[in-house]
């Protein structure tokens, strides 16, 4: 045997040192690890997927969008579309040169009307076209905003709303010209032209949209607490009984904000879709733009937690579905007993995908709670107007206000009108013989001060607190600015000696979850409102 061969064998003779076979159970064992955690994400990402597919496609059975897709609609032609006509109609807005006051200074003070009559009548000539465009729109069936839905839903550009602001205050202001010049049929015709922009603007799914129509409607409103009185006679009739109607359906505010809520839920779908793929950054979360395209890190944290993120949404179209509910509710305390207004736990939560997942909800959501706020007192505003012009029907047939709401069923209103703050759902108050006649609203908190009312201190109805009103010969002058405002609760009188002295003095004044003092609402891209 030669010593090569002796070489040979006590080399295969050697056994392998204890520590490498360590390494190689070690190197086994991560690698098996490894096996199992792919497959744990593989299976947590399947059933996250599942459970979100599932709430989708219940959605789509009930009927309901839910993924930009579903809002896209087939083109309408200009000719069709109301949304163009009130395109021209703002395009053909003009102000006329040597004229001193604006529709602004005239809508914000109505005696310019009387003291400025010359030059309204000559920006009311002057935008004649607009006028026509305006009433126009109002019979074209179909509407359609065009909106650009194939990138992200939450860098959708908005359209601009000032153009439809700025053509209401116009229809409004006309509306109350035509009213002091004794034409209540014309009159009564501009404050259609202007509840049918509203609606228009309403058809826009998003909740921006439905703040501006709500704007517009508690314009119209306010202006026909000045006029109705004058627009009421007999041969307007028809055209007020008309306009009653209008008021009284609710179909339209409803449905408008039931559409900007499911675009809300789809918004929220989307991003955290985007974001769980790792195609959304959330770098610029929490406020700045919202770039399509995500960084590295971002994609790195999709891969690992993407389920979490995702699985925020689930939550977070719940929560959408409740605000959709509670604004078609009849009242405003059962809407906030149908409203689940989100809680922000933070990074406090039982584990790290929860906290990750509360966290991108805190960033993401709004409270609704302020617009629903807004969305009720609009609902009482037109209420209390369609009362208002049917007491003024009731006037005109028997030479006196009715002594009761309940006396003006069913010729007057179809049903008694029910005050949408008021906890049992009760008729709105009537003070017709107090020294300012009005309607009112309970308000806020939801409890009967007898008409009693507070002013802001420049001498603007304050709504936040005791009751809200809506006076039946027109509102009283504001207070001016250097004069002493009035002190909570006082109504010059007439409370005191009427209905005897208020049980309460002053109320709890709620404050806004999620916005400013001016109830200004805070965007889910972190944005202001319109």
């Amino acid at each position: 045997m030669s010593d090569t061969s002796v070489t040979k064998t006590s080399h295969q003779d050697i056994p392998i040192p204890p520590r490498y076979w360590w390494l190689k159970r070690i190197g086994v064992g991560v690698f098996v690890l490894m096996l199992v955690v792919v497959g744990l994400r593989l299976w947590w990402g399947y059933s996250v997927d599942r459970r979100v597919d599932e709430m989708i496609a219940k959605y789509h059975a009930a009927g309901e969008p839910i993924l930009p897709e579903d809002f896209a609609s087939d083109p309408v032609p200009d000719e069709e579309n109301a949304v163009w006509y009130y395109e021209q109609a703002a395009a053909a807005i003009t102000h006329p040169t040597g004229v001193t006051i604006t529709i602004d200074d005239i809508s914000s003070n109505p005696e310019l009307l009387r003291t400025h009559a010359d030059e309204v009548a000559t920006i009311m000539a002057a935008n004649e076209s607009f006028f026509e465009f305006a009433h126009q729109a109002r019979s074209v069936e179909h509407t359609d905003w065009n909106f650009n839905l194939s990138g992200p839903l939450i860098n959708t550009m908005l359209p601009s709303l000032k153009v439809y602001r700025a053509g209401a205050k116009l229809l409004t202001v006309a509306a109350s010209k035509h009213a002091l010049d004794g034409d209540p049929g014309l009159a009564v015709r501009k404050f259609e032209d202007a509840l049918a922009l509203a609606n228009t603007v309403r058809e826009s799914p998003t909740l921006i949209s439905q703040l501006v129509a709500m704007a517009v409607d508690r314009l119209i409103c306010s202006t026909l607490e000045r006029a109705s009185a004058t627009i009421v006679n007999a041969d307007s009739r028809d055209d007020v009984e008309r306009l009653i109607r209008e008021l009284l359906d609710p179909h339209a505010p409803n449905d408008g904000w039931s559409r900007a809520m499911f675009m809300e839920r789809a918004t929220y779908l989307d991003t955290v879709s985007r974001m769980a793929n790792g195609t959304l950054t959330t770098s610029a979360m929490g406020g700045g733009s919202w770039p399509v395209t995500s960084r590295p890190a971002d994609r790195a944290l999709a891969l690992i937690m993407g389920p979490a993120i995702k699985l925020s949404a689930i939550d977070i179209m719940a929560y959408a579905d409740s605000a959709e509910q509670a604004g078609g509710q009849p009242t405003y305390p059962k809407a906030m007993q149908m409203y689940s207004d989100p809680s922000f736990p933070g990074i406090k939560g039982p584990s790290p995908s929860k906290r990750l997942g509360q966290l991108v909800q805190s960033i993401l959501l709004p409270s609704f709670e302020r617009a629903l706020v807004i969305h009720f007192r609009v609902r009482a505003q037109r209420i209390m107007t369609a009362t208002a012009l049917a007491i003024h029907l009731y006037e005109l047939d028997h030479g006196e206000r009715p002594e009761s709401l309940e006396e003006l069923v069913p010729d007057y209103l179809p049903t008694a009108p029910l005050d949408p703050f008021h906890p049992d759902g009760k008729i709105i108050g009537y003070l017709p013989h107090a020294d300012k006649p009005r309607l009112y609203s309970v308000g806020l908190d939801g409890v009967d001060d007898k008409g009693t009312y507070e002013r802001k201190k420049r001498g603007a109805i304050n709504l936040e607190v005791k009751d809200s009103p809506y006076f039946l010969n027109g509102p009283p002058p504001a207070i001016d600015e250097s004069s002493t405002p009035l002190q909570p609760g006082h109504d010059g009188g007439d409370i005191e000696n009427e209905q005897g002295n208020s049980k309460r003095n002053d109320k709890k004044n709620p404050k806004p979850k999620n916005g400013d003092e001016n109830g200004q609402l805070r965007r889910s891209n972190g944005s202001p409102p319109e």
